[in-house]
């Protein structure tokens, strides 16, 4: 998730040593909607993921601001439309 400032050097320094572009990915969306999805997912019982709400809210509340250089480097995604429209202009985005 890279949430501190200190995973994402690390990462960025992988980047010169392998010469493999770095590019984040934010996905944004409504808070009522991310607790909404979460809690959902949890009742469910369903998928891989072991994202919960209070782990969000942890994640939200340690991640590090952006520098301007990783602000340069990060896409920014709605998720807020269905799943295949997410991931169609993600890769719009990534020109894949």
């Amino acid at each position: 998730t890279y949430v501190s400032s200190e995973e994402r050097r690390r990462l960025l320094e992988l980047e010169e040593e392998t010469g493999c572009k770095v590019c984040f990915v934010l996905c944004e969306l409504r808070e009522e909607r991310i607790r909404e999805r979460l809690l959902k997912r949890e009742q469910e019982g369903a998928g891989i993921s072991d994202g919960r709400y209070e782990i969000y809210l942890r994640q939200k509340e340690e991640f590090s601001p952006l520098s301007q250089d990783e602000e340069k480097r990060t896409i920014r995604v709605d998720t807020g439309k269905a799943q295949n429209q997410t991931l169609k202009t993600l890769l719009e985005l990534l020109r894949f």
